[in-house]
C-alpha cells in the first residue's frame, strides 16, 4: 500500500483521469508507458496498478454519473484509497 500511496503522490494513480476529477489529465498512451515501466520493475505492482486504473477508475470515469465521478474519482486518484477497496 505504501508504494501505491507514493504513486498517488506522483500523480500516477489517476494518470488518464481528467484534472477536474483529481487525475493527472494525461492520455492513455502515457498511462500505458507508465504501466510498462512499473511492470518492468515489479509485475505484481504493475498488475495492481492496471486493475486500479482499468477496472476501478475507468468505468466510473467513462460511464459513471457526475455525482459518482465527484464522489469516487478524487479519492481513487490520490492513491490513499485503492479501487478494489471502495
Amino acid at each position: 500500500m505504501d508504494i501505491f500511496e507514493q504513486m498517488g503522490a506522483l500523480g500516477l494513480m489517476g494518470l488518464p483521469i481528467a484534472e477536474e476529477y483529481g487525475g493527472a489529465g494525461a492520455d492513455y498512451t502515457s498511462y500505458c508507458l507508465a504501466l510498462e515501466e512499473i511492470t518492468r520493475a515489479c509485475a505484481s505492482t504493475g498488475l495492481g496498478y492496471e486493475a486500479h486504473i482499468s477496472l476501478g477508475c475507468m468505468p466510473i470515469y467513462l460511464f459513471g454519473s457526475e455525482e459518482q465521478k465527484q464522489k469516487y474519482l478524487a479519492m481513487l486518484c490520490s492513491g490513499k484509497v485503492w479501487a478494489l477497496s471502495v
